[in-house]
């Protein structure tokens, strides 16, 4: 009994492989805009649902917060894009 494999069946004799064409399509530069809050934690509580919601319908997307190291402050770094 032979065994054919599904490329062989399809035209291509074994260990042949097809291959993919590439594509190449022009995008426009992507722009961004950058936002930086810091909150001193001795004088006001993190930022909630609350504060963050308003942020998000403007277009701003919450990407990273960071804590300094021996500090009380908390800085949330935000980007959205320029379109």
């Amino acid at each position: 009994m032979q065994h054919y494999n599904a490329s062989y069946q399809a035209g291509f004799m074994p260990n042949q492989h097809a291959s993919l064409p590439v594509v190449y399509e022009q995008l426009p530069v992507e722009t961004w805009q950058y936002r930086i809050i810091t909150i001193d934690l001795r004088e006001n509580a993190p930022l909630d649902e609350e504060n963050l919601t308003p942020l998000g319908s403007e277009g701003w997307l919450l990407c990273g917060i960071v804590q300094p190291v021996g500090t009380s402050k908390l800085i949330y770094y935000f980007l959205r894009s320029n379109r």
